[in-house]
């Protein structure tokens, strides 16, 4: 899956973090309010969907940062996420 043009904004709001067995949990919240839970793995360098729902589109992006795109929204997410 490639990121289109129209999924190039890019929404950085760290709603809430929560740390337990499993890792990090984030929520991270778009301007329109849509959101998504995410889990951080590998030490805080890739995530997943939290809550199982569709897969999402993980981009390395230098060595600070990860791109995360759920249907049309991309998320610019630092590394190590949650810390």
């Amino acid at each position: 899956m490639r990121r289109s043009k129209a999924s190039t904004y890019f929404s950085r709001v760290l709603v809430t973090t929560s740390s337990g067995s499993e890792g990090t949990g984030l929520i991270v919240r778009a301007s329109d309010g849509e959101f998504r839970r995410l889990l951080a793995t590998e030490n805080g360098h890739n995530v997943v969907a939290a809550d199982g729902a569709e897969p999402l589109l993980v981009e390395k992006h230098g060595v600070d940062s990860l791109y995360v795109t759920a249907d049309s929204i991309t998320y610019r997410l630092p590394v190590p996420v949650g810390s």
